[in-house]
């Protein structure tokens, strides 16, 4: 399961290798940015469905919203969070994961992990999720998620379980450097940081939330390595 996680994100840093390498990917657009987000989403959704939580939709994009306009970062997108109904299959299950575009896609599971470690308070759920998002947004901010638009464009947009499937690796695919992924998650981290202070929220309410997964062992979240911070705490 943990390993399943880690491939997940593999397989994205080598697709965006090879195009790199291609000289196939040129400077993106929003629309592509959008477009490419927008597809995988709506794949996620058609393949799983949409979670029937109202309270967890309706938190989750309010949490979202406050973020955004309080960073006053990247304006243009339309930011999103997406809650899945929980499946074991899906490679986000009990997991948050940005998208190109302004998405987040999560599920019921990864809510519910958050408000049993939030001891059933409101606030509180409402904190450490927000230290979630901060850290998601971040990526998306920062571009990270640009990656995962050629993967979307050579992939198969009209098939919701093909373009999925190209989101999950070999066993055999190269491995990303480490120092690289510490120095991304650390940028995320301290952007991260910065949304939940302008919103209103501590910086412990994002080391909280990381402490409380790692104690869960929930695997590790796509383009981020939190667990490994809340571990060394």
């Amino acid at each position: 399961m943990k390993h399943a996680r880690a491939r997940f994100l593999v397989c994205l840093l080598a697709s965006a290798t090879i195009f790199s390498a291609r000289g196939a990917q040129a400077a993106l657009t929003l629309e592509q940015e959008v477009q490419a987000g927008r597809g995988f989403v709506n794949a996620f959704v058609e393949q799983y469905g949409e979670s029937e939580e109202r309270g967890y939709r309706e938190l989750s994009n309010s949490v979202l919203q406050g973020l955004a306009r309080a960073s006053g970062e990247r304006p243009e997108l339309q930011w999103r969070v997406v809650v899945l109904k929980h499946n074991p299959n899906n490679p986000v299950a009990c997991n948050a994961a940005a998208f190109p575009g302004g998405h987040i896609v999560t599920d019921e599971a990864f809510l519910r992990t958050i408000e049993k470690g939030a001891g059933d308070d409101p606030k509180r759920m409402e904190a450490m999720l927000a230290g979630v998002l901060a850290h998601e947004m971040a990526h998306i901010v920062r571009h990270d998620t640009d990656a995962l638009v050629p993967v979307f464009f050579a992939g198969k947009a009209s098939d919701a379980p093909k373009l999925l499937f190209t989101l999950k690796s070999r066993e055999d695919a190269p491995k990303e450097n480490a120092a690289e992924t510490r120095t991304k998650e650390n940028a995320c981290d301290r952007h991260g940081a910065f949304y939940l202070l302008r919103a209103g929220y501590r910086v412990d309410d994002m080391i909280d939330v990381f402490r409380h997964l790692a104690a869960e062992e929930v695997d590790e979240i796509l383009f981020s390595s939190e667990l490994d911070h809340a571990r060394a705490t």
